[in-house]
């Protein structure tokens, strides 16, 4: 389902992956963020299960916001709003920065 929507998939774990849409919407004739909100209900209805979705210029932040408001969440984090969306975050949002940093 993925490769229908890019041929640049990078698959993370066994249920997350990285999608390149960069230059995908002269493709589909949607943005970007239209085509993974259609594919996150597509995956639903077709597979059964639900898809928490993070759009973003940079994996970074495409990983925090499909981390953000879990279970079925979507979020887009764009270049101008990043820095004040991170500032309001907590430093364990970090991919990769665990409890025990957050603590000291």
């Amino acid at each position: 389902m993925m490769q229908a929507l890019t041929p640049l998939v990078e698959p993370l774990s066994i249920d997350e992956a990285f999608l390149d849409l960069a230059g995908t919407e002269r493709l589909h004739g949607l943005p970007p963020a239209v085509v993974l909100a259609r594919f996150a209900l597509a995956v639903e209805k077709e597979i059964g299960i639900t898809v928490s979705a993070g759009l973003s210029y940079c994996k970074f932040l495409a990983k925090i916001a499909s981390d953000f408001r879990k279970p079925r969440g979507f979020s887009v984090i764009g270049e101008a709003e990043a820095v004040g969306f991170l500032a309001t975050q907590p430093v364990t949002m970090i991919w990769g920065v665990g409890k025990a940093f957050n603590a000291t």
